[in-house]
């Protein structure tokens, strides 16, 4: 009898900080989607442009996911991403986690906004040939989205399927009103973000100055 594969979800972010939200989020997909884990992967150089006054240190980032991730099972975080020099390209880090684990069956988790944008990912149609695509949406997301992004691969309910190719499914999850950006915001105005970070994260960025001046 072939041993039962471990399921785990690649949830990659700059983490910016990592808030409430990013820890929600994994715990729901983790419900919803039978996982074994969720493995928070920081993002090292985004190939985007992102102003060195808003973006904490790469060291900072994983010690505040690390912080947030204590105590929460399932939740796991690597430094991957934050090891290699150079642009931090999803498919790169996909291929490294599949050779290196090969016991396991991953997906990678993104939003509808970054699904959107899929066309413009460095390698995008051999990534989408590679892990299934979790796209997590809000409930009151309209039907269809997925379609006009992707219309050459048909449909079906709330997967997508391409022959021969992994999924790219569509699950809700609860949302989360504040943005890394605005918690960023309310730091460099003395705000509290009580609630919005987890407390030892918040700790963190007060003892470090973190966001002081963005």
């Amino acid at each position: 009898m072939p041993a039962v594969r471990e399921k785990t979800a690649i949830f990659g972010g700059t983490f910016n900080p990592i808030h409430m939200g990013h820890i929600r989020i994994a715990h729901e997909v983790m419900e919803k989607g039978g996982l074994d884990r969720v493995l928070f992967v920081p993002a090292g150089v985004p190939p985007w442009k992102f102003s060195n006054k808003d973006l904490a240190s790469a060291e900072d980032r994983l010690h505040m996911v690390s912080l947030a991730l204590e105590g929460e099972p399932g939740l796991k975080v690597t430094d991957l991403e934050l090891c290699r020099k150079g642009p931090s390209y999803t498919l790169d880090t996909v291929r490294i986690l599949q050779q290196e684990n090969p016991e396991q069956d991953f997906c990678f988790l993104l939003g509808m906004d970054a699904m959107a944008g899929i066309r413009s990912w460095h390698g995008w149609e051999e990534l989408l040939s590679l892990i299934s695509f979790w796209v997590m949406t809000r409930p009151d997301t309209p039907p269809g989205i997925l379609e006009r992004i992707l219309p050459e691969y048909s449909c079906e309910e709330n997967r997508f399927f391409c022959s021969g190719r992994p999924e790219i499914r569509r699950i809700s999850v609860s949302p989360f009103t504040v943005s890394a950006t605005e918690i960023r915001l309310r730091i460099s105005e003395g705000l509290p973000v009580t609630g919005l970070v987890p407390d030892r994260v918040d700790a963190y960025i007060r003892n470090r100055g973190l966001y002081a001046h963005v």
